[in-house]
């Protein structure tokens, strides 16, 4: 694989150590196996004929040699009438059409060759709109592909012009891209981290392509909203579905590739690079792929959803990269003056540095010379997430919630939560297991899982303080203090009783309509009327340490609490993280939760090391009774409490009305 100059080695080995291990999986019938399987299955399993494997598996190989004839026999299996359903489609158009073009750089194609290429497209039709609008964009993003690579110059600009239409209403005022609903209004929408590195990395794919002023500022935002979120030790991720997950990580070492190749000071993107790689690396298995998500473990119990494949997000990773090192490269020993498939367009007058420059630029606004992230706070008000960082601390945090794209019958998601630390680093180092999606029933025998996320229960149904109807939320740079009011939430659908009329439009909705009617349910899930909580996030960025509260308001009720004083860790923090737990009641007493009333159990987190701790079950309170818990500071007097009398969560600094949410 030829590449610039000074590439990033860990990247190139990263990506030809992963499609070599690819390779070891493809038969000669043209079948992917999926080694992740084999847990499950005696036999060896091929890549499931529905997904991308396949395609984004022969782009690897091409990648990386575009004589080799395997290629050729995924795709022919892959596009063959016998072979399956054929599905996501935006995926496996995508790689198709990459593949064209590695192909073409490397000569002119043999007619057979382009005569499976050209049906297999056409057997690759993508639709207008999907439930996901990550997929809706990159459905968009493949129209302008397919301009280009067939000289439809008047095509390739009007489905840029699409792309950006119909991207405008998923992005907030900041950058963030929002994967849910089709309609977002109002503060309702899901901006899971992975997803938007997905976007970014689809603009950049667009913006190759002519970079007017408005795109050319949007890439700067979006850019500037993945990186913010980006932690010293190469993690992305906590906050949303795929969490963690190599598909996330391969869309941002894609995007810092691309700073790196338009950069005037490609070091700067190359020490993000090789930690990210660095930390991927760590993850590697026996067989050569890598782990989908750093604990490496295998399915739901390392974080993954139903639809992760091992050799999909492999095939996934290798074959974007080694696409996009292989065309730096190609374009760098051609001469180019930027090392990129298309030359970057110079800038509108008042950018004044083009796509490269912006960049540059964007990633100086976020991380310091020595590739350190800088300190301070960021805040996505529409999305109500925020960052912020101090010396020796940083978490991450959203203020009111999101609403879930998989509001199921069986299965609860937690990864949408308000006011949980869903990413905290320690010295560099994640201390925090982020919120997680776990079956209903095990989550009810085993309410620890929830995290640090308040779980409540009437009869068999689960509730949650997953949004918040109020917050406040004050900051000085390096320290955070944010705090909400809300009522549980009903954590799962629950079926209706069968052959009634909501049984019926229920199935109507599930076959007919993929389940729409059931997931827009999770936008505005019931509550349980006059339960009122107010929890609160506290963090010192310079003393690192931070506080969870959870204010119960007293009255008779038939609900519990299942959860008191829940938290999600990481083993990695060791002693490095004193934890003090404590109760205060109406009349002011004070009682520190024992080791002997803690219950704990593994958490099914993407990160290693992970558990979760709460204390005993117990009825909704008569009177206001708080729960304080606090990590990363000394034993000894806590330096948050509640005072009930007057109403005020006290801190080192200020106190702040719980009512007050100005």
């Amino acid at each position: 694989m030829s590449a610039p100059a000074q590439a990033p080695a860990g990247l190139e080995q990263l990506v030809a150590t992963t499609t070599e291990a690819l390779a070891r999986q493809v038969t000669d019938e043209g079948l992917l196996l999926d080694p992740g399987a084999a847990a499950t299955s005696p036999a060896p399993v091929a890549t499931p004929s529905d997904h991308y494997g396949a395609t984004f598996a022969a782009l690897a190989l091409a990648a990386r040699d575009a004589a080799d004839p395997r290629w050729r026999a995924l795709v022919s299996a892959w596009a063959s009438p016998s072979s399956g359903p054929r599905g996501h489609a935006p995926f496996n158009r995508l790689a198709l059409l990459l593949l064209t073009d590695r192909l073409r750089r490397a000569g002119p194609i043999a007619p057979p060759d382009q005569a499976l290429l050209d049906g297999a497209l056409q057997r690759c039709q993508v639709g207008y709109a999907y439930p996901s609008n990550n997929w809706t964009l990159l459905a968009r993003a493949t129209d302008v592909l397919s301009a280009r690579l067939f000289e439809r110059d008047e095509r390739c600009e009007s489905s840029a012009r699409l792309f950006d239409t119909v991207s405008r209403p998923w992005i907030t005022e900041v950058g963030g891209f929002i994967d849910f609903p089709y309609s977002p209004s109002g503060g309702f929408g899901a901006t899971p981290i992975t997803y938007h590195a997905k976007f970014v990395a689809l603009l950049l794919l667009v913006a190759r392509h002519g970079c007017p002023a408005a795109r050319l500022r949007l890439v700067g935002r979006a850019l500037r909203w993945m990186l913010v979120w980006l932690d010293g030790s190469g993690h992305l991720g906590g906050f949303g579905r795929s969490t963690h997950a190599l598909f996330g990580d391969a869309c941002v070492l894609f995007v810092l590739l691309h700073g790196w190749a338009g950069s005037a000071v490609p070091e700067r993107w190359r020490g993000l690079l090789d930690v990210v790689c660095a930390r991927l690396e760590a993850t590697r298995r026996d067989d050569g792929l890598l782990s989908l998500t750093p604990c490496g473990v295998l399915g739901a119990e390392g974080g993954w959803d139903e639809y992760m494949h091992l050799s999909v997000y492999n095939a996934y990773a290798a074959g974007l990269l080694g696409w996009a090192l292989c065309s730096f490269g190609e374009d760098a020993e051609a001469g180019g003056t930027a090392r990129a498939v298309v030359p970057w367009e110079p800038g509108p007058a008042d950018a004044g540095r083009g796509l490269g420059g912006l960049l540059d630029e964007t990633l100086e606004a976020t991380h310091d010379a020595g590739g350190a992230a800088r300190v301070g706070t960021f805040v996505d008000e529409w999305a109500s997430l925020s960052t912020c960082r101090g010396s020796a601390a940083a978490v991450c945090v959203s203020h009111e919630g999101q609403p879930v794209q998989s509001y199921t019958t069986e299965a609860v998601d937690l990864r949408y939560a308000a006011l949980v630390p869903w990413h905290v680093t320690l010295g560099g180092r994640p201390v925090v297991s982020p919120p997680v999606r776990v079956p209903r029933r095990e989550l009810h025998d085993r309410p620890a899982l929830a995290g640090w996320t308040p779980l409540f229960a009437r009869d068999e149904v689960l509730y949650g303080l997953v949004r918040t109807e109020a917050h406040g939320l004050r900051g000085d740079g390096t320290r955070l203090v944010s705090w909400g009011r809300g009522r549980p939430s009903r954590l799962h659908h629950t079926r209706p009783p069968r052959g009634g009329v909501s049984w019926w439009l229920e199935n109507v909705d599930h076959y007919l309509s993929g389940g729409r009617r059931r997931r827009l349910r999770g936008l505005k899930p019931r509550r349980l009327q006059a339960h009122d909580v107010v929890t609160a996030l506290v963090f010192d960025g310079e003393a690192g340490w931070w506080a969870h509260v959870v204010l119960l308001r007293g009255r008779t009720s038939d609900v519990s609490f299942l959860n008191p004083h829940g938290r999600a860790l990481l083993s990695a923090a060791g002693d490095r993280q004193p934890l003090v737990s404590v109760r205060t009641a109406c009349a002011g007493a004070v009682a520190p939760l024992g080791p002997d009333d803690e219950r704990s159990v593994d958490h099914p987190s993407p990160l290693a090391g992970a558990f979760a701790v709460c204390g005993p079950r117990l009825a909704w309170p008569l009177t206001d009774t708080a729960f304080v818990t606090v990590c990363g500071h000394p034993e000894g007097e806590p330096p948050v409490r509640v005072d009930l009398e007057a109403d005020l969560l006290v801190t080192p600094w200020d106190s702040f009305p719980l009512d007050d949410f100005a």
